[in-house]
């Protein structure tokens, strides 16, 4: 059996080996301007977009569970609200989601929040203010979200605990300018970026906020030198609570003015370093920016993707076959990305790394916990836990292709103790990967899960 066993191991080592690298087309359905997409798993994502002709027959909630084989129109057209642009859309599990959504047509514009929980079939307007302009929104998970956006010019924040039903207003008002992205990496923790047209200095800007929103600081300042010519950070994105990347255009600068920026942190945000100042005419405007770890990430640009290997101290396009612009990027796992664009256009990138490689990459080792785990049998997984400290780990289970399957966090005590995870009820045999994860490092296990 043993033999046997290890036969099976090595078949599975070698499939991730033979699976092509690169970006194909998936068949949308629709030729609206996509504006934004989001992936909970392998299988389950969603994209939104419209306003290919401010009309409300092009605004579009797209839903695919099968990781964009297929994509299905849930539009909520039976809301009758007019609506033209669905702009951005976040998606804590595979029934669960928020999108941002406005009617610019007829008389005056309004603007809504709307939420499904079964998955698309019905959708419901949440009471968020009707008079702020959403143009972003994230949740952590299906209670606790934000949502980023303008009042009047000035840039505002709404959050709710509470799935939606109620909101409260925070923000900063000390000048113009709307949000572009908003992105937090827990409840306290969270990162918006934009851009300000105040004359007469323009400014691009991320903001940082360590307390859930309360209060906000400018950690990043990108100001205009050249007249009539305005930064702006489109796109923001973290790995963990101390790692983030940002992306931006100066709008208004051509030949020797023209300008876009990649800007990287590795203390949470409240300092800023400039890795890639890009001159170059011929890379389109940078839109969103997605990491999957530490050196390997992607940046959407018109036409064009950008990738990097070694965290932004060069990169290079990746082949696309498209031309129009795309807006909107996503990963779930270094194999497997999406991104959004004009036209109704979807990619997929499909990855050829290792098992070994993306985990190694995708976690920093260290020494502060020790995981030691044992075969799984009915669902349970026995493992020894050795931490210095008492506090909560974060659990991360994989697949044999490094595709997330679950995550859960869980406390643990000071010592060297024995737990039992409770993995999914319909986890079939194989092996996977155990992933333990602290504020500042990790530790990786391969087991076998035996029925």
């Amino acid at each position: 059996m043993i033999l046997k066993i290890k036969k099976i191991l090595l078949w599975f080592w070698l499939i991730p080996a033979i699976i092509f690298a690169g970006w194909s087309i998936q068949p949308s359905g629709t030729n609206s301007n996509l504006e934004d997409v989001d992936f909970v798993d392998v299988n389950h994502g969603w994209v939104v977009g419209g306003a290919r002709d401010l009309n409300p027959n092009d605004a579009v909630i797209l839903k695919t569970e099968d990781g964009g084989n297929t994509w299905n129109n849930v539009t909520p057209t039976y809301l009758n609200l007019g609506i033209d642009l669905f702009k951005r859309v976040s998606s804590p599990d595979s029934l669960i989601c928020y999108a941002t959504a406005q009617d610019t047509v007829g008389s005056g514009s309004h603007f809504y929040i709307l939420k499904t929980t079964d998955g698309g079939n019905t959708w419901t307007v949440l009471p968020a203010p009707t008079y702020t302009l959403p143009t972003s929104i994230y949740f952590i998970n299906s209670d606790m979200g934000w949502t980023a956006g303008e009042l009047d010019y000035s840039p505002m924040v709404l959050h709710t605990s509470d799935g939606g039903n109620s909101w409260t207003v925070q923000g900063w008002y000390n000048y113009n300018g709307g949000p572009t992205r908003i992105f937090f990496c827990n409840s306290q923790q969270g990162f918006v970026a934009g851009g300000t047209e105040d004359s007469p200095t323009t400014r691009g800007y991320i903001m940082t906020t360590t307390d859930g929103g309360n209060s906000w600081f400018e950690s990043y300042i990108w100001e205009a030198i050249i007249p009539y010519t305005w930064p702006l950070m489109t796109g923001v994105h973290f790995i963990d609570n101390l790692n983030g990347w940002a992306c931006g255009n100066l709008y208004g600068a051509t030949g020797p003015h023209y300008e876009e920026r990649i800007v990287s942190t590795t203390d949470g945000g409240l300092n800023w370093d400039e890795v890639q100042i890009i001159t170059d005419t011929t890379v389109g405007r940078l839109y969103d920016i997605h990491m999957v770890n530490s050196q390997t990430g992607w940046i959407v640009c018109g036409g064009d993707i950008l990738h990097t290997t070694n965290g932004w101290v060069s990169w290079h396009f990746d082949t696309s076959n498209v031309t129009t612009t795309l807006k909107a990027v996503d990963f779930v796992d270094i194999n497997n990305g999406w991104a959004a664009g004009y036209g109704g256009i979807i990619l997929k990138y499909t990855g050829n790394e290792s098992v070994a490689e993306n985990l190694d990459a995708h976690f920093i080792k260290g020494q502060e916990i020790e995981l030691t785990v044992m075969p799984a049998t009915n669902n349970s997984l026995p493992c020894i836990i050795s931490s210095p400290n008492s506090g909560t780990i974060n659990f991360s289970l994989y697949n044999i292709l490094a595709q997330k399957i679950s995550s859960a966090g869980m406390e643990v005590h000071s010592g060297t103790q024995k737990y039992i995870l409770q993995l999914p009820q319909d986890l079939p045999p194989g092996v996977y990967f155990l992933c333990a994860k602290t504020n500042n490092q990790s530790v990786t296990k391969k087991f076998v899960m035996i029925r």
